[in-house]
């Protein structure tokens, strides 16, 4: 999915729906107009990162505080928190559910 501000849109409505009320980002080319959706949104916290590792512990915390969050990067990362490279879509995004257990 090429990045604009409609796709963006649509990603950024997909995270409201699933109740995400934290979002961590790194400053990245590709997640532009996500940031930009998310600081405008005064219902979203938006923590800035400076590398992936701190997003990891902010969504680990956010969740052990009850609160959804996502980790915006361009980096995949999943449950179980294993961290998975590649060239495919330069858009990331993690959430940890209730269901996951540290």
């Amino acid at each position: 999915m090429p990045v604009s501000q409609t796709n963006s849109r649509v990603v950024y409505a997909a995270l409201k729906s699933c109740g995400i009320g934290l979002c961590s980002a790194l400053p990245e080319t590709w997640l532009v107009h996500l940031i930009r959706m998310a600081e405008d949104d005064p219902d979203m916290i938006l923590l800035r990162l400076a590398k992936e590792e701190e997003g990891v512990g902010v969504s680990a915390g956010a969740h052990f505080a009850g609160v959804k969050s996502a980790m915006l990067s361009a980096v995949i990362i999943a449950a179980p928190l294993k961290i998975v490279s590649g060239s495919g879509s330069p858009l990331r995004v993690i959430a940890i559910t209730p269901r996951q257990q540290f």
